[in-house]
């Protein structure tokens, strides 16, 4: 579950039409390096569920610059990537979707749910 979306995210943004077992196998590399050093400590053997965004991230730059060295990436990520990865990080940070949740109950002024 933790590697679904990253993976599914770079090969989106990286415009890749397929995914490779090179981005598999970058997938599953990345993953376990993605892991702090507390949580080693604490006995986990997946990253906090609740860094899923920025794991994601990651995942994705991974798979994106597998997908170039495969010679299938889009002309955009190219771009992004030629740049550097600090900058291909944040240009997909910059793509992700960022929810807002909104009551679905209207509540008027002066009364708290």
């Amino acid at each position: 579950m933790l590697f679904h979306a990253g993976l599914a995210l770079g090969a989106f943004l990286g415009e890749t039409r397929y995914v490779s077992d090179g981005m598999l196998m970058a997938t599953a590399e990345t993953l376990p390096k993605l892991i702090g050093d507390e949580d080693v400590q604490a006995g986990l053997v997946y990253p906090r569920l609740q860094d899923i965004r920025a794991l994601s991230a990651e995942i994705a730059a991974e798979v994106i610059k597998v997908a170039a060295l495969e010679g299938h990436v889009g002309k955009v990520a190219r771009r992004q990537l030629d740049k550097g990865p600090h900058y291909l990080l944040q240009w997909i940070k910059a793509k992700m979707f960022h929810p807002q949740y909104t009551s679905l109950a209207y509540m008027p002024p002066g009364i708290e749910a």
